[in-house]
């Protein structure tokens, strides 16, 4: 029974990331119509007011272009500009802690082992962006979040080729999640909490953008005993490296 509800989570997954993927992909075609037109109407114009007025037009461009984005990368189409790095190095150099407030306890957790990983470093921090935000937005104020970066073998993950792989974990102690909430986790727009219009897109871009990168990501919550979310992505046995253009 647990295996069938996992497949069929996946499989919704799958058809849900396929429809953002068509539906962004058509939507940034128009988009970047009207962008260009607007941008190129206010450039001519004179009358204050009406500059005004477009100028509104324009960043309600900029901000349907950052919904794209999103949902270009929960479909796992976003553009990718990889190299070879250690990801401890990039999630100590986001200073994270800024994400959580008042009395909440952030702790980082770094290996002691190298964690290289054939990345975009922009997707990388957007994953632990999203679940830092989420587990602070769990444990309100007072509770704790925890992130840490581990190298893991091949054989810690079921049928893992390779090297092994690099898990990035955050965790907090909030009241955690019920089965059928735990299981729409993963939906686009689904939220529990009074949030602004882009709410429920954190767990989806994480997930979009941790399968582009060649990994995983997975949930385990139960309530009263907080959230625990994990991402792997493939481990690289190469030295650290420039940029390399993915599509």
């Amino acid at each position: 029974m647990v295996d069938d509800r996992i497949a069929d989570r996946m499989d919704r997954m799958q058809a849900l990331s396929l429809m953002a993927g068509g539906v962004a992909h058509r939507f940034n075609n128009l988009l970047t119509a009207i962008q260009g037109n607007v941008c190129s109407v206010y450039g001519q114009l004179q009358d204050e007011s009406l500059r005004e007025e477009l100028a509104d037009a324009i960043d309600a461009c900029h901000d349907a272009a950052e919904f794209t984005s999103h949902l270009l990368a929960i479909s796992g189409r976003h553009w990718a500009e990889n190299r070879v790095m250690d990801v401890r190095d990039l999630i100590a150099g986001l200073d994270l802690g800024r994400l959580v407030r008042g009395r909440t306890v952030f702790c980082l957790d770094l290996s002691t082992d190298p964690c290289r990983a054939e990345v975009d470093p922009s997707h990388v921090e957007q994953v632990a962006v999203n679940l830092v935000r989420n587990a602070a937005a769990a444990v309100e104020d007072g509770g704790v979040v925890h992130i840490s970066v581990d190298r893991l073998p091949a054989t810690n993950v079921e049928g893992a080729p390779g090297p092994g792989w690099v898990q990035i974990e955050v965790s907090d102690n909030g009241p955690g999640m019920g089965p059928e909430t735990a299981a729409r986790a993963f939906d686009p727009f689904f939220t529990t909490r009074p949030t602004p219009d882009d709410a429920g897109l954190g767990l989806p871009v994480a997930y979009g953008l941790a399968r582009r990168m060649g990994g995983s990501i997975s949930l385990s919550s139960e309530p009263g005993s907080g959230t625990r979310a994990r991402v792997w992505i493939p481990a690289a046995t190469g030295a650290v490296s420039g940029p390399r253009p993915v599509e």
